[in-house]
């Protein structure tokens, strides 16, 4: 095998039609290269790739293994419009890290772009525009003319830079940030997001590019999520260390404040359908035990989604019973959502279930009407810090000792300890972060087993650190071995930060790319220390941030090194007061209309949903939103500029069936016709200075 890292710089013109009398008819974006990094099955001499024009408005580069393709046409229905086309296609059999199209404008002022909190800012230095922001910048060229580029269908990933009075925004036409995925079948992760691409695989995504009128209001774009919510917040919990009493407590809350239940909260609950074999530990309820299934059934009743997590806790089960599990729990929940548990089990997905050829995972959810998988992936960043999937913290070190020594100094040494394992983990990675999280494991439980008194926990510390140093040496040693069998790390931690990619097609493509019929991947972001990250505070940054959380929990847990929703105090689940008080202001905001709290089925296929809708602006003051799906889209929401009266907008020759303000955006919503589109205007509405 060969990598190969092409970066063509040959600049071609991209021209615009000018806007009216008096417009210079200068090109409004320039070709300025490309950035592909891939890897063949057969090495071979590099050939050069710049560009080359292919036709009147068609330009292609290639090197013989990937072939890049820029194509112009005029947009029908949009004055001074024209559609700008991307698109790569592998020539021979290619594994591909990163695929990107650089553009590049003359730009002597910074331009305006939507930034990844749906606000309309100035662009100094550089910023990111992910999969779940709509894409859109406005610039002046060295004539003055007013331009914009935007996307009509998906919402492409982008990387914007300003410097120097030029605009350069790279394309990610596909990358492995893009759509992380792991198989652990080897018993050691290996990353499967870069699957090999076979000859005439593509990947492509379009833009509008127009030149505006000085007077033209500011632009409108699509929403992320449905009747205004300016956050998404999504719970997806495991239930290793469930037990019936504490799910009990959880549901009905104590001391007169309610639980979970009657709030009109949801999320997802995974839960183990049948009993496992014997077991080092107690094993986790099942929904074989009738109270258990009972309490599980509340939850449903309630509006929560009840998912299988696996089928069982231990221990490999055989096909037959595999399946028969699985229609069991599908028969009375009817989920749309699977999570993988454990690294040893040969169904999970993480395992290679997928291929397996008796048990064959995903034909079994599909059938079964599952479309939504955990991709064992969790963002590599605290919670604590941040709950935003869509824009973590890349320097989040800070949070993650300010928590530790707060444990520490509280004598929580296995809290304070845990906090740095992740840590560790999420910034190592591969078979070294792997190595890393066991050799901890190991120690968690030699400490617990010899800390059973004062001197013991003294000496459970020097016995732990030397279990510990030999476990670590051990794994070094293994992981520096296999150094030369396993391909580098596919994406940075940076990367996968930067892109915050949390839904995307299990076949490995951008997420712009998806179908209405394929699988999805999600992501999440791990919370185990439910106190210190699950506070109002929280919220109201998650809120501000306009942002996104899928949470991978395990909520009812009583583990002694685990800062959860439940206090340490021996006996009966006490539930600790500041979850409480977290409920009480998640259930107001979710009333209020701020938050969306969908389970997680429901948000993935949302969120499809969104990438398939096309947005097009047939004018300054309308847009035309059309569905090819066969199903109503309710409440789809559409950002108007805030100069906008409520009474001016019109959603199909009708008022809408809602508006809210969010300050910088009049909010207006309504449904999306099955196969058919909605007529957004703003005719009579008039530009008022700000």
């Amino acid at each position: 095998m060969s990598t190969r890292l092409v970066d063509a710089s040959v600049a071609i013109d991209i021209p615009l039609p000018p806007h009216g009398e008096g417009w210079p008819e200068t090109a409004a974006l320039h070709l300025a290269g490309t950035e592909v990094e891939y890897v063949l099955d057969a090495p071979r001499t590099a050939r050069a790739a710049g560009w080359q024009r292919v036709g009147p408005n068609d330009w292609s580069s290639s090197d013989g293994g990937v072939a890049l393709r820029v194509s112009l046409e005029s947009a029908a229905d949009v004055p001074d419009g024209q559609l700008l086309a991307l698109s790569a296609i592998a020539q021979e059999t290619v594994t591909i890290r990163r695929c990107a199209i650089i553009l590049r404008a003359v730009c002597p002022t910074p331009p305006r772009y939507l930034d990844r909190t749906l606000r309309w800012a100035t662009l100094r230095g550089s910023a990111i525009s992910n999969e779940c922001t709509p894409f859109i910048v406005q610039w002046h060229d060295a004539g003055q003319r007013r331009l914009e580029l935007r996307t009509i269908r998906g919402l492409p990933p982008v990387r914007l830079a300003w410097r120097r009075g030029t605009l350069e925004l790279t394309v990610e036409l596909d990358g492995t940030a893009l759509h992380p995925r792991w198989s652990f079948s080897g018993k050691q992760p290996v990353s499967t997001a870069s699957p090999a691409r076979q000859a005439q695989w593509m990947s492509t995504c379009t833009f509008l590019l127009r030149a505006l009128g000085e007077g033209a209001n500011p632009p409108a774009v699509a929403a992320r999520f449905p009747a205004a919510a300016e956050a998404a917040f999504t719970i997806t919990d495991h239930p290793a260390f469930d037990s019936r009493e504490a799910f009990e407590v959880f549901l009905d809350g104590q001391d007169g404040r309610p639980g979970w239940l009657g709030r009109g909260l949801r999320f997802t609950k995974s839960v183990f359908s049948v009993e496992s074999g014997p077991m080092s530990r107690t094993p986790a309820p099942t929904l074989q035990q009738p109270e258990y299934r009972q309490l599980a059934e509340r939850l449903a009743a309630d509006g929560s989604e009840i998912a299988p997590h696996g089928v069982n806790e231990s221990g490999n089960v055989d096909p037959a019973r595999f399946r028969d599990a699985l229609a069991y729990l599908t028969s009375r929940f009817h989920p749309q959502t699977w999570i993988d548990h454990g690294l040893s089990l040969e169904y999970c997905y993480s395992m290679g279930g997928g291929d397996h050829p008796e048990y064959d995972l995903l034909a079994e959810l599909r059938r079964h009407g599952i479309s939504v998988l955990w991709a064992y992936h969790d963002v590599p960043a605290n919670a604590a810090s941040s709950l935003n999937l869509l824009a973590p913290r890349r320097w989040d070190l800070p949070s993650v000792l300010l928590h530790s020594s707060r444990h520490l100094t509280r004598g929580q040494v296995l809290t304070a300890a845990h906090y740095m394992r992740s840590a560790l983990m999420a910034r190592v990675g591969g078979a070294l972060g792997h190595a890393l999280g066991t050799t901890f494991s190991v120690m968690r439980r030699s400490y617990l087993m010899r800390a059973t008194s004062v001197f013991g926990k003294h000496w459970a510390v020097v016995a732990t650190l030397a279990v510990g140093a030999t476990g670590l040496y051990d794994g070094i040693r293994r992981a520096a071995r296999r150094r030369g069998e396993t391909a580098a790390e596919p994406f940075t931690r940076g990367e996968a930060i930067d892109w915050g990619a949390s839904i995307y097609p299990e076949r490995a493509m951008p997420f712009s790319q998806v179908t209405d019929d394929e699988l999805l991947l999600f992501a999440t972001v791990e919370v185990l220390h439910t106190r210190d990250a699950y506070r109002p505070a929280a919220l109201t940054r998650l809120i501000g941030e306009r942002g996104l959380h899928i949470g991978h929990t395990y909520l009812l847990n009583r583990l002694p090194y685990i800062a959860g929703i439940f206090t340490h105090a021996p006996g009966s689940p006490r539930l600790d007061t500041g979850w409480l008080d977290t409920l009480d202001t998640l259930s107001s905001e979710v009333r209020s209309g701020r938050v969306w709290n969908p389970t997680m089925g429901e948000l993935a296929e949302w969120m499809r949903a969104v990438q398939c809708v096309s947005v097009v602006p047939v004018s300054d003051t309308a847009l035309e939103v059309s569905n090819p799906l066969d199903r109503i889209m309710r409440d789809f929401t559409v950002l108007l500029p805030n100069t906008v009266a409520p009474d001016d907008v019109q959603w199909n020759a009708a008022r809408p069936r809602g508006t809210r303000s969010w300050g910088d955006w009049l909010c207006v919503w309504g449904d999306l016709p099955a196969g058919g589109s909605a007529l957004v205007r703003w005719d009579h509405a008039t530009v008022r200075s700000t």
